[in-house]
């Protein structure tokens, strides 16, 4: 808990009109009976993990109020009265609070507890230590102003069809997302050339928004090209992203079946640390759709424009689960290729194995289910804001 001299001068900035016509007040967020993110006025990066407390013990005056559990770590006090929370991001926006009890319990929404779509998913977060929270009431600086926003997903690639499937994805999240909770999302796409993925330009790769996933969507086709680590065709994007969003996910679409994504993972060892950090997701090709990769054409072409099929259901949990930050946290893209990197030998040698085991079955909820395995003891995303 850090301490204040006094209240911020820092001017407040406008959302973008994209995320500000589907912003919300407190009141407004709670109607609406969907997820939004608590996000900071200067910058409108997510400032805090934050959910409704069951009840309060502030007084008449408070208990008319909504009330909100955040991270007791999170708030910072003044020397001359009052509280507020600190973007960790800008260090800049705050919003002010008025702090009412103290509870052990976590500050992740309770909806967002439960499992993401695989089976026996809540043990990954039932054995992780409740972390100390408060109770508090919003004080933002003018009445009913909006301190909610929808999250902000942005699905980028190099061929419109495949930006298409993996936002369609996404969009499921609108209206059924795990555990009944509907998450009010903007997707933004941006298609790129190749020779536009080595920009070192955030503005030329990703729309000027506050982002809370990046997802960068390939369709395996033609020879095994590198997508990441030296020469790869993602590796700039992803470097560029991995500032700019809270989780950057590598959507990897009709993944032949057998022993190509092993191949992957030995070659590119920067893959085998987003597959054990939660961040590849590999839907594989269905037995006798796929497999032809390597005899298709390396040469650049257009994408069929045939509609694609119904994403597949276990990619919308794990999006939700990217989305609502219950992932490890990772500093830097150096640590993906790290032999000791993202969970360390042990959990990268099992994210390998799984990985063979899931390809011979095509069965991608195998695999997530044992890469969340690989979260347990580690710092989530969500814990860390």
């Amino acid at each position: 808990m850090g301490l204040l001299l006094g209240r911020s001068a820092t001017a407040e900035t406008e959302l973008p009109h994209e995320l500000r016509s589907l912003s919300q007040g407190e009141s407004g967020a709670v109607g609406s009976g969907q997820s939004l993110v608590f996000f900071c006025p200067r910058c409108h990066r997510r400032l805090c993990p934050l959910s409704r407390a069951s009840g309060t013990n502030g007084g008449a005056a408070a208990s008319q109020a909504l009330t909100w559990r955040i991270p007791a770590s999170r708030l910072e006090k003044a020397f001359f009265g009052g509280a507020a929370i600190k973007c960790l991001h800008c260090g800049a926006g705050r919003v002010s609070v008025e702090e009412l009890s103290k509870t052990s319990s976590s500050a992740s929404d309770d909806a967002h507890d439960e499992d993401y779509g695989l089976a026996g998913d809540q043990a990954v977060g039932a054995k992780t230590a409740p972390v100390p929270c408060l109770t508090v009431a919003l004080r933002p600086a003018q009445p009913r102003q909006a301190v909610f926003r929808p999250f902000s997903a942005c699905v980028c690639g190099c061929y419109d069809s495949v930006i298409d499937r993996a936002a369609a994805a996404l969009s499921a999240l609108n209206s059924c997302g795990p555990a009944g909770a509907k998450r009010r999302i903007h997707i933004s796409r941006k298609t790129l050339r190749r020779s536009e993925l080595s920009s070192s330009s955030s503005d030329a790769l990703l729309p000027a928004l506050a982002l809370d996933l990046v997802v960068v969507a390939h369709r395996i086709s033609g020879q095994r090209n590198p997508i990441t680590d030296a020469h790869g065709l993602y590796t700039n994007l992803i470097e560029v992203a991995w500032s700019r969003a809270d989780v950057v996910l590598v959507f990897l679409l009709d993944v032949p079946c057998e022993g190509y994504l092993s191949r992957m993972l030995d070659e590119q060892p920067t893959l085998l640390g987003l597959l054990s950090s939660g961040r590849l997701l590999p839907i594989f090709a269905l037995p006798g759709e796929g497999g032809q990769a390597e005899a298709e054409p390396a040469a650049e072409r257009v994408e069929d424009s045939a509609v694609a099929a119904p994403p597949p259901p276990e990619s919308i949990g794990w999006l939700a689960r990217c989305l609502d930050g219950k992932v490890p946290r990772i500093e830097t893209t150096g640590e993906l290729a790290q032999a000791s990197g993202c969970g360390g030998a042990a959990v990268r040698e099992a994210t390998a194995r799984a990985a063979a085991t899931a390809a011979k079955e095509a069965n991608t909820t195998s695999l997530l289910k044992a890469v969340a395995e690989g979260f347990l003891g580690r710092l989530l995303v969500r814990d860390a804001l």
